[in-house]
């Protein structure tokens, strides 16, 4: 198993353990207790930072230039047609919510990861995870 798999099945195992924390307590449940909220962001961090990794990994296999910012990569993986802009633009906007959530803890908006939870916008992270992986299958990479 390549590096980019194990991180794919890390996002995928993560996202079905935020849809039961979220179907068990519902989103408001979980933002109101902290032993749930700080769940549900450590699940949310770690799937991120794994989409991150991968999308790395595959621009180190490619020999491409690594990003000196983590924001830099969706726009990276868009250049060479991984992700569409509307992806790239996403990812960009999920790994500033993740730098919020590592970086600046007083100023996360609970009401934002309320509506990430209940709107189950975390699912998008599947998405871009799964356009790394096609990308990197189809070039032999990560096999």
């Amino acid at each position: 198993m390549g590096k980019i798999e194990r991180l794919a099945a890390l996002v995928a195992k993560n996202l079905e353990a935020l849809d039961r924390l979220v179907e068990a307590h519902g989103a408001r449940g979980v933002v109101e207790d902290y032993v749930l909220l700080n769940a549900a962001l450590h699940l949310l961090q770690t799937s991120i930072q794994a989409v991150i990794d991968a999308g790395m990994h595959l621009l180190a296999e490619l020999g491409a230039e690594p990003p000196s910012r983590y924001t830099d990569v969706p726009r990276r993986l868009k250049e060479l047609g991984v992700l569409a802009e509307k992806d790239a633009e996403g990812l960009r906007r999920v790994i500033g919510f993740r730098n919020v959530v590592v970086h600046g803890y007083e100023d996360l908006n609970i009401e934002l990861v309320r509506r990430v939870l209940d709107d189950r916008l975390y699912r998008d992270l599947q998405k871009y995870m799964a356009a790394i992986y096609s990308y990197a299958l189809e070039r032999g990479i990560d096999p």
